[in-house]
Parts: structure tokens; sequence; C-alpha cells
């Protein structure tokens, strides 16, 4: 099959989409052939050769109980470190009274908001 140069590709194009698909192909096959390699013929005598284990013993009791323990981890409380203050506005009371005064400003069009 001649590759020829599509519409809206090259000719490397076309050449790459029909390697992909013979790559597909190809995949598709190994997956039929890996999913067929055990029929049910063949299925029955490998299953039947697994047997039945220690299917006679029953599994021993636990030699201790353990207590459950419901509260979670408790973290030592006397280790946490302080809780920091909120940082302060570099805008000063006076500041903010003296822009409040002036005419048309808008305290969030500086800020980009």
């Amino acid at each position: 099959m001649p590759v020829k140069a599509g519409v809206y590709g090259s000719v490397d194009g076309a050449r790459e989409a029909a390697k992909n698909r013979k790559a597909a192909r190809d995949a598709v096959r190994r997956a039929h052939e890996a999913n067929a390699y055990l029929d049910d013929a063949a299925f029955a005598p490998a299953l039947a050769d697994l047997g039945t284990g220690d299917a006679e013993e029953a599994p021993l009791p636990p030699a201790k109980v353990i207590g459950a323990c419901f509260g979670g981890f408790r973290p030592n409380r006397a280790a946490a470190p302080a809780k920091q203050s909120k940082a302060k506005s570099a805008l000063t009371a006076e500041m903010l009274r003296n822009l409040d005064r002036a005419i048309g400003f808008d305290l969030v069009r500086p800020f980009g908001k």
C-alpha cells in the first residue's frame, strides 16, 4: 500500500500513522494469543493439579487479644509551638482616615482586585 499525503497531513505523518496502525494490530494479536493460551479443556486438569491445599487444618486462635484505643493519636500539647499573631497592616489608623476622606479613592483598586 503506497503512502500518500493527506489533506491535513504530511507524508511523514501518514507514514507514522501506518506504523502505528500496524503496531496496534500486532498488539491486539498478541493480546488474543495471551488470552487463549489456556482453554477450558486444559484449564480443568490444571485446576485439579492444584489440589485442595491444607483445608483440613483450622487456623489457630490468636494467642493474645489486644485492646483497642479509640482516641487516636494524642500529640504532646506542651511541645506545640505558640500561635503567632496576625501580621499588622502597614496602613496606620491615621492613614486610613485620610484615605477615607480622599475623593475617588478606591481601597481595592491599587491591589488589583
